[in-house]
C-alpha cells in the first residue's frame, strides 16, 4: 500500500523489480509453510508455486496480484489473497487442481 503512492514516479524497470521482489517474498512464505515446487507459467510469463503434488495441485501466481496492488487497486488485497491460498493448502481435497491468480 505504501509503495503504490510512489509507483507513478518510478521507472518501469524499478516497478518490475519491486513486483518481482514482493511476489517472490509471497512465494517463499508459501513454500516455507507448505513446501512445493516452482515452475514457469508460460501463459502468464511468470513463476508459479505448486504445492501438494502428486496428490493434488494448489498453485499460486503472485506477480499480477502485486502489480495490481502497486497500481493502487485496493481490491488486490495481498493478505486476503494469500489467506485463500493457505486455507486451501491446509485443507486440500485429493485430486484437486486449483490456481490462485
Amino acid at each position: 500500500a505504501e509503495a503504490s503512492d510512489f509507483v507513478d514516479q518510478m521507472p518501469e524497470d524499478q516497478v518490475e523489480a519491486l513486483v518481482q521482489l514482493l511476489g517472490s517474498y509471497i512465494f517463499e512464505v508459501g513454500r516455507r509453510e507448505f513446501g512445493g515446487k516452482y515452475y514457469w507459467h508460460d501463459g502468464r510469463d511468470q513463476p508459479v508455486l505448486v504445492v501438494g503434488e502428486p496428490d493434488y495441485k494448489i498453485a499460486i501466481l503472485t506477480f499480477d496480484k502485486v502489480r495490481g496492488r502497486l497500481s493502487g487497486d485496493e481490491a488486490d488485497n495481498i493478505p486476503f489473497f494469500y489467506q485463500g491460498f493457505a486455507t486451501r493448502a491446509r485443507n486440500p481435497e485429493p485430486g484437486s487442481d486449483v490456481l490462485y491468480v
